[in-house]
């Protein structure tokens, strides 16, 4: 009989089937988490195998619309495979995930910039006390 023992950590793992686990940051866990969830869904296993998913899947994962994927495999940012007469876009969950994890790394690195001019021009050193009292 299999037993299974819940070990209270403090960041995510990936536990594989083996038991080997991997540490995963927070943005890394949601992201798998949400990769899971479109994978586990009954629409992905229609023959195409689990790896290559839809638009529309692709959307779900990337945060965006099925139309914002259409132009990112129209831009070449995002490669893709026909099927059905060319009008079925098709593309790699691999290159999905990768894709994600690019623009959430390009995010963070914007976001950080803006931080450090933010504290460079000295707004965190702005009292906002008598701002708020008129707005009140």
């Amino acid at each position: 009989m299999h037993t299974t023992t819940l070990v209270p950590t403090t960041c995510p793992y990936l536990v594989s089937a083996q038991g080997d686990r991997m540490r995963l940051t927070q943005e890394a866990y949601e992201l798998a988490k949400q990769v899971a969830q479109v994978l586990s869904s009954p629409s992905e296993g229609k023959g195409r195998g689990p790896h290559l998913v839809g638009t529309g899947t692709a959307a779900k994962v990337l945060g965006v619309s099925r139309r914002t994927v259409a132009r990112m495999i129209d831009r070449r940012e995002l490669p893709c495979e026909r099927i059905g007469g060319n009008h079925h876009r098709r593309v790699a969950m691999e290159d999905v995930v990768s894709l994600a994890l690019r623009v959430r790394a390009q995010r963070s690195a914007a976001l950080e910039e803006m931080r450090d001019a933010a504290d460079e021009a000295g707004f965190y050193d702005t009292d906002l006390s008598s701002y708020l009292d008129g707005l009140g």
